[in-house]
């Protein structure tokens, strides 16, 4: 069941653009989004709003840090700054996992001191740092530690700067230089020599004084050049450690570059490539990384300004003081195949597909569902844009009755929808034979033809499954590998729950409508 939460995608475009594109598409009458990824959420990641009615995505919050706090020691920096732990908290620069700490007596320079020695609980990782004399944090003695090792990194990124700093007042130099030599008309000797004489000169001067100066400038920058990046080398690079190491050693190595200081990429001012890196012994030196700071985070409707989230400030704590949830309250959506039937895999031009459509209510209370879609799918929808899908829904008005409150176990198997019972356990073999006897009886025929059009195949306590039809028409593919994904758009209405009641709102009635896009995967398009 945990897949009806990561399959059944909601569209929410976020706040900025929800009204702009809501229905742009004037052929298809589909928000003009509704084809990006980003546009779509897992239903598991979204809230619902009881004020506005409707279902919000991070775009459409006001994300506050409610409090922030050391994963490892607990210790609460809410009031703090820091976005690290100053405690002895620190993680392993190759494989992330927890460090752990000791020291011993050193004496250096006729004077006692420390050495602090960090080893990793998960990897092979070890550090020791020098002779500590004077007492301080451990943060700190990292930090100088690895600004000490820092190989030339700081000095090049200064030499990058100063590159650029002469650059830019080259360019003012030259324009300055430009308007004065249009505003000014040219001198002759003659005329240069009365200016002296009259101790007019200072503009002649300035012009030449701003030459050199430009010339200065230009030779510098010639000398000290930037570093060229060469993409194609680095390519290189990277697969000649492929075919030479292990797997294993060539993501150490991305994890070393990741956290790396850059001792081992610069030397003497310059980068240095990776096969160097690796011949380098002492490239792998790197110090530890102090622990992140996690955060509590909480999110309100930046429309009507209704908590939605809200945790416990308390680092220890794992309650949550306010939360909505939109997979408390929207229907949520899974394709399947026919009862006891297999899902197909490969489509035929010419043939018909009976599949199901399940839906399940969250609510406590019953409601009213009309669910609709396109009768041909725009190929927007279509990895191939040249296959010509049609779609028939023969039942699109639900009536879908609450979910129990029970958690007994017998509780819990009458709410999972017939075609995602399985037999690997007692009580749902007993309960999906049950199902079958139904069925039949009802049916009277073994026939999964559906000859009525107003009725649902199976329906439960809080969930019901809707027959749906797929079908293609002629087109040039063979023996090709599409995807296919359907929008479908839904409307509910039912009465407020309880939960919405202790608000006191003024709504009368829980109304909404939203739209979800749901995989149905890949099929082999076969003639």
């Amino acid at each position: 069941m945990s897949k009806i939460y990561t399959e059944c995608k909601v569209y929410c475009p976020g706040s900025d653009n929800e009204v702009e594109t809501r229905y742009g598409d004037a052929n298809t009458n589909l928000p003009m989004m509704i084809t990006h990824d980003s546009a779509n959420h897992v239903i598991g990641d979204l809230f619902f709003c009881p004020t506005c009615q409707g279902h919000k995505c991070t775009a459409c919050c006001q994300v506050n840090i409610e409090s922030k706090y050391c994963s490892n020691c607990m210790t609460d920096y809410t009031e703090s700054n820091e976005v690290v732990c100053t405690k002895s908290c620190f993680s392993c620069p190759l494989c992330d996992s927890g460090l752990a700490i000791s020291a011993i007596d050193s004496r250096c320079d006729d004077k006692d001191g420390k050495i602090f020695k960090f080893k990793c609980l998960y990897c092979e990782y070890q550090y020791s740092t020098a002779t500590i004399l004077k007492p301080k944090s451990l943060v700190n003695i990292i930090r100088s530690e690895k600004k000490s090792r820092d190989g030339g990194y700081a000095s090049l990124f200064a030499k990058f700067h100063e590159n650029f700093v002469d650059q830019q007042t080259l360019m003012k130099l030259e324009n300055n230089q430009h308007k004065m030599k249009k505003n000014v008309p040219r001198l002759s000797g003659e005329v240069l020599q009365k200016l002296k004489d009259l101790e007019l000169s200072n503009l002649a001067d300035s012009m030449t004084t701003s030459s050199d100066e430009i010339e200065v400038l230009r030779n510098k920058i010639n000398q000290n050049g930037s570093v060229a990046i060469d993409e194609n080398q680095d390519l290189d690079d990277v697969s000649q450690i492929a075919s030479k190491d292990s797997l294993d050693s060539f993501v150490k190595l991305e994890q070393q570059s990741k956290y790396s200081n850059f001792y081992s990429t610069i030397s003497n001012g310059s980068l240095v490539s990776i096969p160097n890196k690796i011949s380098n012994p002492t490239a792998a030196d790197q110090v530890p990384i102090p622990k992140k700071l996690v955060s509590k985070k909480s999110y309100t409707c930046l429309k009507c300004r209704q908590v939605l989230f809200m945790p416990h400030k308390e680092p220890s704590s794992i309650k949550l003081l306010t939360k909505w949830n939109a997979i408390d309250f929207l229907p949520m959506l899974r394709i399947s195949s026919l009862i006891n039937k297999e899902y197909p895999k490969s489509l035929q031009f010419g043939n018909s597909y009976d599949l199901l459509i399940n839906v399940i209510n969250p609510l406590p209370v019953d409601i009213d569902m009309v669910i609709t879609t396109m009768s041909q799918v725009s190929s927007e929808f279509l990895s191939d844009p040249s296959l010509n899908l049609q779609v028939t829904l023969p039942v699109s008005h639900v009536k879908i009755k609450g979910q129990k409150q029970k958690k007994d176990p017998n509780s819990i198997v009458k709410s999972i929808p017939t075609p995602f019972l399985t037999k690997n356990t007692k009580l749902s073999r007993t309960e999906l034979i049950m199902r079958l006897g139904k069925l039949n009886s009802a049916r009277n025929s073994s026939d999964d033809s559906f000859e009525e059009s107003d009725i649902t195949v199976d329906k439960g306590d809080n969930w019901c499954s809707i027959p749906f039809n797929i079908s293609f028409e002629s087109s040039g593919l063979q023996n090709s590998s599409v995807t296919i994904k359907i929008p479908f758009y839904i409307t509910t209405k039912s009465q407020v729950p309880e939960s919405i009641q202790n608000l006191k709102l003024p709504n009368s009635h829980l109304s909404y409508g939203f739209w979800t896009v749901i995989n149905f995967g890949s099929f082999l398009i076969e003639s």
